[in-house]
């Protein structure tokens, strides 16, 4: 059974999520401004790097000249994984020293990424991604004593992306975010279809580990941990693992 989520640490506010339309682009560049101006800084995430022909979607590039444009008296920063390790490192070393009040990204920044003063995350074309993403970017802000604010853009065209929305409003629970995404991508369903069973795997059932009682009921609180970790910190960024690589 769900159970609400544990409060937010000590000293830190629950993150407010807001779901709007691209005709409100407008207003959310004005809470940019508004947040700005009192001294807060904002990521703004973008699904694409660059134009494309097949997807109609915002892309870093075309927005970081929009809000150079839109936001001349604050610096607008771009970052995006075909930077070089140097140049991500000096973009982020600005925003963390407020050097950059708005930063232009993709998902690079998703995990590992603690900037306490930044109380506003503002994602283009959100039905794009999927939920357990949403959450991961929703968690680089709220670091702070200041309230914080998760602005999600989308014209969503299917019923997937219109409840996407509606689970980020819903909550700020991982866990609950998590047991919503395996619902949305089929929790009972190893194998698509019966003919993407490898070769000699035996037939065997899966049960839903939200639901079932016993051992499913062990792997909730399992999740439900594990959940508090990303809620609470970065797991990834905490491993000396993740620490090395990222040095690569």
């Amino acid at each position: 059974m769900y159970r609400p989520c544990a409060s937010p640490p000590k000293g830190r506010k629950p993150i407010q999520t807001y779901a709007v339309t691209h005709a409100m682009l407008d207003r959310v560049l004005g809470f940019i401004r508004r947040e700005v101006t009192e001294g807060r800084q904002a990521y703004v995430i973008c699904p694409l790097i660059e134009e494309s022909d097949k997807l109609d979607v915002q892309n870093a590039i075309d927005v970081h000249a929009q809000l150079q444009f839109a936001f001349p008296e604050f610096r607008v920063g771009l970052l995006h994984g075909r930077m070089s390790a140097a140049e991500k490192d000096e973009v982020m070393r600005e925003f963390s020293e407020n050097r950059v009040q708005v930063l232009v990204s993709t998902t690079v920044i998703e995990v590992g990424v603690d900037v306490p003063n930044a109380t506003l995350m503002v994602v283009y074309d959100a039905d794009r991604f999927g939920l357990s993403q949403l959450h991961q970017l929703r968690g680089r802000v709220g670091r702070g004593e200041h309230q914080s604010y998760c602005v999600l853009i989308a014209d969503p065209k299917n019923e997937v992306g219109k409840e996407r929305m509606k689970a980020m409003t819903d909550t700020n629970d991982g866990f609950e975010i998590a047991r919503r995404d395996l619902e949305h991508a089929g929790s009972r369903r190893l194998f698509r279809h019966e003919a993407e069973r490898p070769s000699g795997l035996p037939h065997r059932r899966y049960g839903d580990g939200f639901r079932d009682d016993g051992a499913g009921a062990r792997r909730c609180r399992g999740a439900r941990a594990a959940s508090g970790i990303l809620d609470g910190g970065d797991l990834y960024a905490a491993s000396p693992v993740f620490a090395a690589r990222a040095h690569l």
